[in-house]
This record gives structure tokens, C-alpha cells and sequence, in this order.
């Protein structure tokens, strides 16, 4: 495959998880962070950088800024994360569905590619869920949610 191709294929990949491209208006700070989680986390699953697209989390505000969402695209599978936190750009969350609420919540740190792994043969550990209570996208109602 050619630069070119692979380009276009990260654009598409790119469009597909960024639709109204709202991460085109970060600054060039926070996109060249993004690229470096990108990076990392590619690195970290042992796949071309190119299949990983940095874009603005739009369920999850910091300081007044969107977080960062990772989208990896693996064939026909997609899987989303966030940075385990925010001044780490080397652990990520893989995000999946909350199992008290279905709301797309971290449900598995993963810093090796082994973590991915035990998460896909073993499912969410009670244990993160608990870690992620003040997680914003949880519903109201969810047990695994902050009750403060």
C-alpha cells in the first residue's frame, strides 16, 4: 500500500469517527498532542498508526476543554479509548458498555496489549467501573455512577 493510499484510508478512518470534523479547529498544540497519544497507543496495540484517529471527546469536558478520544479501527471492529488519565499519554481506557447502564463508559485500563486481551476473554472488571464512578457519561440511575 502507498503513502497515498494510506493517507486516504487514515482521512476516511478520520471523517468516520469525526463527523462534523470538530477537531480540525484545535490548535496546533493540542492536535500534535493527540497525534502523540495516537502514536502511543498504536504502539501500545501493534498496529499502523495510521488506523488510530485522536479527535475530541465530545462526552468528556476538563478544564472547559474536550478530552481526547482515540478510535482504532481493526477490520470491522472499531474500538474507542481515552487516556487513563489526563496527564498520562502512555495507560489508556478502552471505553465499552457499562454493564448497570450501557453507557459507553471506561470499562478496562490497557498500558500492554495483554490488558486488551484479559479485558476480551474476561469483560469489565467490577474493579475499574468502581474507579470510574465519576466517569460523565454513566446515566443518572447507573449503580456504577457517582452519587455526589
Amino acid at each position: 500500500m502507498t503513502i497515498a493510499d494510506r493517507a486516504t484510508r487514515a482521512l476516511d478512518l478520520a471523517r468516520t469517527a469525526d463527523p462534523d470534523h470538530a477537531s480540525r479547529e484545535d490548535n496546533g498544540d493540542i492536535r500534535r498532542f493527540r497525534a502523540q497519544l495516537a502514536r502511543n497507543l498504536a504502539a501500545t496495540l501493534g498496529v499502523d498508526a495510521g488506523l488510530v484517529v485522536a479527535t475530541a471527546d465530545p462526552n468528556r469536558v476538563y478544564g472547559g476543554r474536550p478530552g481526547h478520544l482515540l478510535t482504532v479501527t481493526d477490520d470491522e471492529t472499531v474500538y474507542r479509548f481515552v487516556p487513563a488519565s489526563v496527564n498520562w499519554d502512555n495507560a489508556f481506557c478502552l471505553l465499552g458498555p457499562c454493564p448497570a447502564c450501557g453507557a459507553d463508559v471506561p470499562v478496562s485500563e490497557v498500558a500492554q496489549l495483554a490488558d486488551l486481551g484479559h479485558y476480551l476473554v474476561a469483560g469489565p472488571s467490577p474493579a475499574h467501573l468502581d474507579d470510574h464512578r465519576s466517569d460523565r457519561n454513566h446515566l443518572p440511575t447507573c449503580t456504577h455512577a457517582a452519587t455526589d
